[in-house]
């Protein structure tokens, strides 16, 4: 094993390797619905990361209409 990374020994082979497998290339389809997915869902009030979810739990409009 090398005791240090050399990036200017590896990096031209593997970008290479990328652009001749296309792997950064992106197709526009137009047909398919955009949609922006959060990350991120508040918890309802008085509810913490820690807690089991309830089978109440009401989320806002905006993730219900997500599917699962």
């Amino acid at each position: 094993m090398q005791e240090q990374y050399q990036p200017s020994a590896v990096e031209p082979a593997a970008q290479t390797k990328w652009d001749e497998a296309r792997l950064f290339n992106v197709a526009e389809d137009a047909p398919k619905l955009k949609y922006l997915l959060p990350h991120h869902v508040p918890l309802p009030q008085r509810q913490t990361a820690h807690e089991t979810p309830s089978s109440t739990a009401k989320f806002p409009p905006s993730t219900a209409a997500l599917k699962r």
